[in-house]
């Protein structure tokens, strides 16, 4: 969290109204509505947004509170495209068990951060992942095969154990 606000605040920094353009360090930054689009395999995504655009080489930058809502819009974009589930859809898988993220990444033995990722959008969950909650999305019974020899709650796999100790000692 603090690592963000720290992006948060040196992106503020950088782009502000009347500041340098980063790029060639000539033109004047000014915000201005923008329309853009981005296209994904044939499929197009319309956006707009308040910019951060350059006098001089018409660069343009996303604001620093936009960024996080662009990223998942764009992540779910192509989840739906691809045929994989959105972040909202693999939220509501989660909290259909009452689960949290720790508790679910756990029972599904992969790591915390990665499961947040999903749900965040900042990550792309791979396919067989995605049928993986999609059965359990359809077949909540078989939540019972992630507990350890059926015990109520289940056990992370080694990788896991490793990667959060890991991440406690930096």
């Amino acid at each position: 969290m603090e690592q963000q606000r720290i992006k948060t605040q040196e992106h503020e920094d950088i782009f502000r109204e009347g500041g340098t353009c980063p790029i060639c360090e000539e033109g004047i930054l000014s915000l201005i509505h923008k329309d853009i689009d981005f296209t994904y395999k044939g499929h197009t995504l319309h956006i707009q947004r308040q910019v951060f655009t350059c006098s001089s080489c018409e660069e343009s930058f996303f604001q620093a509170k936009d960024e996080r809502e662009i990223e998942k819009l764009l992540t779910d974009r192509r989840r739906r495209v691809d045929g994989l589930l959105t972040s909202d859809e693999i939220r509501g898988i989660r909290t259909k068990f009452g689960m949290t993220q720790v508790n679910f990444a756990r029972y599904l033995r992969v790591s915390q951060k990665t499961f947040a990722r999903y749900e965040s959008g900042q990550v792309t969950q791979s396919y067989a992942m995605d049928n993986l909650l999609r059965v359990l999305q359809h077949y909540p019974e078989a939540m019972h095969l992630f507990t350890q020899q059926g015990t109520a709650e289940a056990q992370p796999a080694e990788h896991v154990k490793q990667e959060e100790d890991m991440l406690l000692r930096a």
